[in-house]
């Protein structure tokens, strides 16, 4: 982008008036957002490039332009997710780019990994996969490789052939023409024996060629003579098409299955031992599931907005608005208290808090400064401060390990802030919101859960754990203690429900009360009746 901004194009690449005010448009919007990429964040940015290029316009103008869209924004969401929580935008972009440039991130998945379902794929999403069985359809369909006016091939001898209509009607072919066109026809025969041998070697256990052996299809003037090799050395059955009329006044009835038949279905039919060895969930997608099966698969495999209607085109103007964007303001609430300096704070609370910001990259928002100061200023800070520096663990990661019966379950999460004070150990979660409720803490009691079992393993049983949580609204507030939930026994169950909804599907929901209750989000879409209530 730097060598486009600063070295543009020679004057005949831009010869039209309007390719050169596109062109400057493009250099002013990459420029506007190059310069504050850093203070809005990285996926804000994009929807803004996305939005002001005309880029989705475009994407719902191509085939199958709606799956274009949402993968795009399904890219984008992921970015602002791992963005609020803590990660920076670049490596998550450059993560993306590398699965897909290995092929890893392929579209969304209604099935999960290991269902019992049958999948539909293209020949190119199939490679480096194999299955039991695969059925290689619609082989009997005509080979389209028709003469037309204009014939162009690649090859030194070929180039471009044309074709005119004589004023009387009759076609005049250029004296090459016939010969562009066999080799064109050549090489998309060539070309369909590829697809066809990565089809066929898909199959472990069985394969089945569907297609009817008529003049033109793809199986007679493609493989045919490859699939009577393998019917004559007895590897491949031909099967014919049984006759379904029904008889004039007798009603259709399905036919009888052969008695080897239900023995097939009933090997099939068996659960297959699962695939999954490791199993690596943040703390936060592991609550969605303790929570609701269905949300973690909206939120975490789907990746749909929670509160779609919640969501506003971007607009310069309000790109440093943390107080309208929940999400953009904790991410910067947790980078600027992660780089607080508490010794400082106790003499200039004031500068101390600029100082973190500015190193942070955070934006002058006054909304951000009016619920940091008092927790910088206060009692509880105060008494960090009096703590040597390496008694303070800050955005601590960890990976919690669980045996969960045929795989290992690894926990993921990242400790806001662990006080070692000698007798025992605090966690403190920051939370950018009010307390609400007789018991503020009900809400994140698992995962804190989860934060107090990883302590644990750490320190060592004897070593008290006290979670907190400290309350970031603007007002002075002390941390408030929580009684967070001993998982100890209750994770392996969970995380063995976790490996059998990736299985079979995460079917099981929950009453719209519940949802209503654990304030999920997802309720228009389990529930789109009471939504619109």
């Amino acid at each position: 982008m730097r060598s486009l901004l600063s070295d543009p194009p020679p004057p005949d690449v831009l010869s039209k008036d309007v390719d050169r005010a596109r062109y400057a448009h493009a250099i002013e919007l990459l420029d506007r957002l190059r310069k504050n990429v850093d203070r809005i964040g990285l996926a804000q940015a994009i929807r803004i490039a996305l939005e002001d290029s005309g880029y989705v316009a475009i994407l719902g103008g191509l085939p199958s332009g709606r799956q274009r869209m949402a993968n795009v924004d399904r890219i984008v969401f992921e970015i602002a997710e791992r963005e609020r929580r803590g990660e920076d935008g670049r490596a998550v972009l450059h993560e993306l780019s590398r699965r897909s440039a290995d092929d890893a991130d392929r579209e969304a998945d209604v099935a999960t990994e290991g269902a019992d379902v049958v999948r539909v794929m293209t020949v190119h999403q199939s490679k480096g996969l194999q299955f039991p069985i695969v059925v290689a359809a619609d082989l009997g369909r005509r080979l389209a490789i028709s003469k037309s006016a204009i014939e162009h091939d690649r090859h030194p001898d070929a180039g471009l052939a044309l074709a005119v209509r004589a004023p009387w009607g009759k076609w005049l072919y250029a004296p090459h023409h016939g010969r562009v066109h066999a080799l064109r026809d050549r090489r998309e025969r060539a070309e369909r024996m590829r697809l066809f041998y990565v089809q066929t070697t898909r199959a472990r256990d069985r394969l089945v060629l569907a297609g009817v052996k008529k003049r033109g299809s793809i199986l007679s003037q493609v493989i045919l003579p490859e699939v009577e090799a393998l019917a004559s050395a007895g590897h491949l059955a031909e099967v014919p098409i049984p006759d379904a009329s029904p008889v004039a006044g007798e009603a259709l009835a399905p036919p009888a299955p052969p008695p080897e038949a239900f023995a097939v279905a009933a090997r099939r039919a068996r659960p297959a031992k699962p695939a999954i060895a490791l199993l690596e969930v943040p703390v936060t997608q592991l609550e969605d599931f303790a929570l609701c099966p269905r949300r973690f698969r909206a939120r975490n495999v789907l990746r749909l907005p929670e509160f779609p209607e919640a969501r506003t085109p971007p607009s310069p103007e309000t790109d440093g608005d943390v107080a309208g964007d929940p999400r953009r303001r904790g991410t910067l609430a947790h980078a600027v208290l992660e780089r607080i300096d508490f010794r400082h704070a106790r003499e200039e609370p004031a500068k101390a808090l600029a100082r973190a910001m500015d190193a942070a990259g955070a934006p002058a928002s006054e909304d951000l400064v009016a619920r940091l100061s008092p927790f910088v200023s206060g009692e509880y800070a105060e008494a960090l401060a009096e703590l040597e520096p390496a008694r303070l663990s800050r955005e601590l990661p960890f990976s919690l390990t669980v045996d969960a019966g045929p795989a290992t379950l690894v926990i993921e999460g990242q400790i806001d802030l662990l006080v070692d004070r000698g007798d025992e150990v605090e966690l403190l979660d920051y939370k950018v919101t009010s307390p609400r409720g007789a018991d503020p803490t009900a809400p994140y009691r698992f995962q804190l859960g989860a934060y107090a079992e990883a302590v644990r393993r750490h320190v060592g049983p004897d070593v008290p754990v006290r979670p907190k949580i400290q309350f970031l609204d603007g007002k002075a507030r002390l941390p408030v203690v929580a009684t967070a939930p001993d998982l100890s026994d209750g994770l392996p169950a969970l995380g063995e429900s976790l490996l059998e909804a990736r299985r079979n599907g995460f079917e099981e929901g929950r009453e719209v009360s519940t949802c209503r209750a654990i304030g999920c989000g997802y309720v228009w879409l389990c529930h789109p009746q009471a939504a619109m209530r």
